[in-house]
């Protein structure tokens, strides 16, 4: 699969809104869990991710991390799942 850059920073920001709007809500947990536990760390990994610097296997490291825990919430946005879960990665 070729990961566009644009489309995993596109898609890191779409689950961030949506964690926001409580889209991911179910009955055991809500918009604070997801964003203590998902949406901060998500903005983090995009924070400090310098798609130039060659820290994409740390990042890629975080992101599966997080993906393990929440599959859920982060296999709805087919980009960041890809790059989670180690799929080939051609940069466009």
């Amino acid at each position: 699969m070729n990961l566009d850059i644009n489309k995993i920073t596109r898609e890191a920001f779409a689950c961030i809104a949506d964690i926001g709007s409580g889209k991911h809500n179910n009955g055991e947990r809500g918009t604070t869990e997801l964003s203590a536990y998902v949406l901060g760390p998500l903005a983090e990994i995009m924070r400090d991710f310098d798609w130039g610097d060659g820290s994409f296997s740390v990042a890629r490291d975080k992101l599966s991390t997080l993906y393990s825990q929440y599959p859920d919430v982060l296999g709805s946005y087919p980009a960041l799942k890809a790059m989670a879960v180690n799929e080939e990665t051609l940069f466009q």
